[in-house]
């Protein structure tokens, strides 16, 4: 983590002692009383001694970020600060801390104890994708209040945030593809369940499914199709162009659900197919290319 030069600013109480100071020493120049120079004179080392020793307490200060493995949109996540003191004289007394996210100061102020060197703070954050930590902004006001110094470590910590997952019911009929309405595309052909229609006999195709009487009467031959009795052991997920922010959080829902149930899961995007799989891996895959899915109005690409 490379870090920038101290910077200091006077506070507000900061300004109301330089005035009062410059005060005394004006009058002390009009009157000549020892007794006002000695004040002035102590009034002057005790504003350098105090911005000297804000600069000490900051000298050797270094933070260290926790982030969870994964993040989920509009769920709060823990983000662990540490805090390192590296030099002997370095106490960090008085320090606050913020941090800055995506070019913006999302948490301010967060107070540190001096006996304490490590920090949990929540954080929720409500759009998917991928996220910067851009710095840690590292303050004291040590240790009189005068004068505020102010370290900015510049850090380039990238997080993913998934889409929102939901407890959803797996499977909502006997089907094989899902929409992302939840509607079936297409149910899953076999033998013993319920009549779906007839088709265009295809080589391969057992002969007693065969509709014989449409055949005998020089019509084109045709089977029969049957749905299947049990459930497919494997889905395909399918989002359309230009889903909205509910669709991908429900594609994800059912994702994580079929999954848990032991389902193979594959998804199709408009882009891009993933092949059907199960498992961890295969959960932490789709859930990050739904994570990627440009916004609607965003020029980005699917990555």
């Amino acid at each position: 983590m490379s870090r920038r030069r101290v910077k200091g600013r006077v506070t507000r109480e900061g300004w109301f002692f330089v005035c009062l100071t410059t005060l005394l020493g004006l009058l002390a120049v009009n009157t000549g009383n020892n007794i006002i120079f000695s004040v002035f004179s102590l009034l002057l080392g005790l504003f350098i001694a105090s911005g000297l020793v804000s600069t000490v307490n900051l000298s050797g200060i270094g933070t260290q970020l926790k982030l969870p493995r994964e993040v989920y949109k509009g769920v709060q996540f823990p983000l662990i600060i540490s805090l390192i003191r590296k030099g002997k004289l370095t106490k960090g007394l008085g320090i606050s801390i913020n941090l800055k996210i995506d070019g913006k100061e999302r948490i301010r102020s967060i107070a540190f104890d001096p006996e304490r060197n490590r920090k949990t703070v929540w954080i929720n954050i409500e759009e998917r994708g991928k996220h910067r930590v851009d710095g840690v902004i590292i303050q004291s006001k040590f240790p009189l209040g005068l004068v505020e110094r102010t370290v900015l470590y510049p850090i380039d910590l990238e997080f993913l945030v998934f889409p929102k997952v939901r407890n959803v019911d797996f499977p909502p009929d006997s089907i094989d593809e899902y929409d992302l309405t939840g509607n079936p595309s297409r149910k899953r052909e076999g033998v013993g369940g319920d009549f779906l229609g007839l088709r265009s006999y295809h080589p391969g195709d057992s002969l007693k499914n065969v509709f014989w009487k449409k055949f005998r009467l020089g019509e084109q031959m045709l089977v029969k199709q049957f749905s299947a009795d049990t459930l497919p052991k494997s889905v395909i997920l399918r989002v359309g162009p230009s889903p909205s922010e509910d669709e991908i959080d429900y594609i994800a829902s059912q994702c994580v659900s079929a999954l848990r149930k032991g389902y193979g899961v594959g998804l199709e995007l408009p882009t891009k197919k993933i092949e059907v799989d199960h498992g961890e891996l295969q959960r932490v895959k789709i859930l990050t290319h739904l994570a990627l899915i440009p916004s609607r109005g965003s020029k980005k690409e699917n990555g």
